[in-house]
């Protein structure tokens, strides 16, 4: 993972985090993780599904096309 990838790792943690803590039902809107440096799209992901992706070390939250 680069620092590119770190950073939006750490933004989806604070983004899943808050919506936890305000209790969000539904899908959560994070930062694609993907290798684009420039990418800038939005993942909808369950709080479920964004910590099944991360607790296996080498899966990131991406859209399917991005990898």
């Amino acid at each position: 993972m680069d620092e590119i990838q770190r950073v939006f790792r750490r933004a989806n943690q604070a983004i899943a985090a808050k919506a936890e803590e305000v209790s969000f039902e539904g899908r959560v809107p994070f930062l694609c993780e993907c290798e684009d440096s420039q990418c800038r799209e939005i993942v909808q992901l369950s709080l479920a599904e964004f910590e099944e992706v991360i607790t296996v070390g080498d899966r990131s939250v991406s859209l399917p096309d991005h990898g």
